[in-house]
């Protein structure tokens, strides 16, 4: 398994494609009867882990997700390990942003939060109401 040391370090390359590909491969091993609802809660699953590692805080989230900051915080301890690697992706990225277009700390991270965001309407589709 790939660590969030060697993505950081760039001795390995894992992008956010894999890590949502191989993350909907193991939320698929669940037994969770209607596929629809499947689908969407595995959309609340991984949305959930990008703002985590993304250092959202708890408030935040909790309007976001029906969950109380208790659930919130187990919810970050459970899944730490997929945390991390999605913070690991995001800083390569960062770091890659940075090193290509030699911009601003400010400029890297607008651009880091579009590519963000294109990856998620790409891969998550927003309901009417505008969650997941």
């Amino acid at each position: 398994m790939v660590t969030e040391a060697q993505i950081i370090k760039g001795e390995v390359s894992y992008t956010l494609e894999q890590f949502y590909t191989d993350t909907h491969d193991l939320f698929n091993q669940m037994k969770i009867l209607d596929a629809k609802d499947k689908e969407h809660k595995f959309h609340t699953f991984f949305l959930f882990i990008m703002l985590s590692a993304e250092d959202k805080p708890v408030e935040v989230i909790g309007k976001l997700f029906p969950m109380t900051p208790k659930q919130i915080t187990e919810g970050r301890e459970a899944f730490k390990d997929q945390i991390d690697i999605c913070r690991a992706i995001h800083m390569r990225k960062y770091l890659d942003l940075f090193s290509e277009y030699m911009a601003t700390t400010s400029i890297t991270i607008r651009m880091l939060n579009q590519w963000i965001q294109n990856f998620l309407k790409t891969h998550i589709q927003e309901e009417p109401h505008g969650a997941a």
